[in-house]
């Protein structure tokens, strides 16, 4: 059972890959659009939040942190979104168009 942060770009596939990211890690739970700044470490939970390693590591949270692109997923995982596993920089084809990102209801601390 592991803490982690997954730092990565928003509509890249982390929500989406919540599942195989608990298995890799074997945690407990997912906590989606998670903040440094407004919410607290859940022990033995995935983090997944849009915000930089900096500013995670900035807050003073102590865990693994880890970024999103880093992380060698399955090859089932990545036929589910192409585009959230490609370079950013390669113009052949286009990423996929931003959709409206899940939010959590807010967490008073």
């Amino acid at each position: 059972m592991k803490t982690v942060v997954i730092c990565g770009p928003m509509a890249r596939g982390k929500t989406r890959n919540s599942g195989h990211l608990m298995d890799m890690f074997e945690a407990l739970g997912v906590v989606d659009d998670w903040n440094p700044r407004r919410h607290h470490v859940e022990p033995g939970c995935i983090h997944l939040t849009s915000h930089s390693i900096g500013e995670v590591d900035g807050a003073g949270v102590r865990c693994r942190i880890v970024r999103f692109a880093d992380l060698e997923l399955p090859a089932e995982a990545k036929k589910a979104d192409p585009g959230a596993f490609r370079d950013p920089s390669d113009k052949r084809f286009p990423l996929p168009s931003r959709r409206k990102p899940f939010h959590l209801e807010e967490e008073v601390i």
